[in-house]
């Protein structure tokens, strides 16, 4: 496969995985839509949340997330700069991008999914036998 193709199939990012390893909770809106973040979990939020919560973006730095999560926390205060608590409660924070890969699939007759297109893997002869068939009646 050519090497411009690889974007094309590269798997997609839908959700972004957030886990505050902070000793409290991170509570925030977004869109009147609550989050609370509790310590130690997983919670995963979509992309438009974490870009409005956390700075988060593909091509954002860890400098521009620092710098938003901390005016937006208040962790931008010179008591919390002194003592270099931005940079610990930030650094506390796990911030991951979820990543899917679309797959084609296809579902049986009884309701079950299988991958890719279910084509037959023998080829298939493609004409109608010649067979009457008797009308109901």
């Amino acid at each position: 496969m050519p090497k411009e193709m690889d974007e094309l199939f590269a798997p997609t990012i839908g959700r972004v995985r957030i886990c505050n390893h902070n000793p409290f909770d991170l509570t925030d809106r977004c869109d009147n839509i609550p989050y609370t973040f509790a310590t130690d979990m997983d919670v995963d939020i979509p992309l438009d949340a974490a870009a409005h919560l956390f700075g988060f973006h593909m091509n954002a730095t860890e400098e521009e997330m620092f710098k938003h999560c901390s005016k937006r926390f208040g962790w931008n205060t010179p008591m919390h700069a002194a003592k270099k608590l931005d940079w610990e409660f930030f650094d506390n924070l796990e911030i991951r991008p979820v990543h899917y890969k679309l797959v084609e699939v296809t579902v049986d007759e009884d309701g079950v999914v299988k991958r890719g297109r279910g084509r037959p893997k023998k080829k298939v002869e493609t004409t109608a036998p010649d067979v009457m068939v008797e009308p109901r009646e």
